[in-house]
């Protein structure tokens, strides 16, 4: 468990880091008008966003946070939360090795992991969340 936390550290002050970026470097108008208004539109575009961070899902939590506190809507930021973890370069690098020669394998886990990653927000939009 230590060790996990250790190699966690690393990332969650990036991510810390990235949140403290956005509140003071991003307007909210700017933010505002980034993702789509609409919250089944905007999660769709959340998730992609999420792919591009290296970092674990304790990581993705305060930019999550900090993306809804400054107006995006919150099933989006479940995506991009979802997605951050799942489906970043890392974790495909980690897939590619992990199943040499296969780039297939590489692919299901991106596509499974963004879509599952959509769904689930478009579940909390259909929910009313």
């Amino acid at each position: 468990m230590f060790v996990a936390i250790v190699q966690a550290l690393p990332f969650l002050v990036l991510e810390v880091l990235g949140s403290g970026a956005i509140t003071a470097l991003v307007s909210p108008a700017v933010l505002a008008r980034l993702p789509p208004r609409s919250a089944p539109l905007a999660v769709p575009s959340a998730g992609p966003a999420g792919t591009a961070l290296p970092g674990c899902e304790c990581a993705s939590a305060p930019i999550a946070g900090r993306l809804t506190a400054r107006g995006v809507q919150p099933a989006a930021a479940v995506a991009f939360m979802l997605a951050a973890p799942a489906v970043n370069p890392v974790v495909l690098m980690a897939t590619a090795v992990a199943f040499p020669g296969q780039p297939r394998m590489v692919l299901a886990r991106f596509l499974g992991s963004l879509l599952t990653s959509i769904a689930v927000g478009l579940l909390l939009v259909a929910g009313g969340r």
